[in-house]
């Protein structure tokens, strides 16, 4: 799938209102950014349109552990910083809506995606198995 790669890339570096859902974790809705970058047009396949037409709703799992580096919340209790402004390109790139997860921590996060529950975690680490699990749970 010739877009995983702007996936993986956008989603490796990476938020927005607090709702607490019931279970494990915090979901986050409506990301907050203030980037003008923007992307060239993704030219997906009809495979990779359908599976994006069938979702409708993106849905990322993050750790505790990186959000208290990668992420932080403003005053109005929005997501701030360089990894919102990555899934704002996503996002738009993708033309989908996203929802994002904070688990207590990494095992939880790649549980989540196991059980099918998220599509994507994302990482400050480079994990051979978080690729292989989100490559795979994005194709099937």
């Amino acid at each position: 799938m010739k877009f995983l790669p702007y996936i993986f890339l956008l989603c490796c570096g990476l938020w927005s209102t607090i709702s607490f859902a019931d279970g494990d974790y915090i979901e986050y809705r409506g990301i907050s950014s203030n980037n003008r970058v923007t992307l060239d047009p993704l030219r997906l396949s009809n495979k990779e349109l359908r599976w994006l037409a069938s979702k409708k709703n993106l849905v990322i799992a993050v750790h505790k552990s990186q959000t208290a580096t990668l992420l932080h919340t403003d005053s109005q209790q929005r997501i701030r910083g360089i990894n919102a402004d990555y899934l704002n390109l996503l996002k738009r790139a993708l033309n989908i809506k996203l929802t994002l997860r904070e688990y207590a921590d990494h095992q939880k996060a790649m549980d989540a995606l196991e059980d099918g529950e998220v599509d994507i975690v994302l990482s400050h680490l480079v994990l051979r198995r978080l690729l292989m699990m989100t490559l795979l749970q994005l194709i099937l």
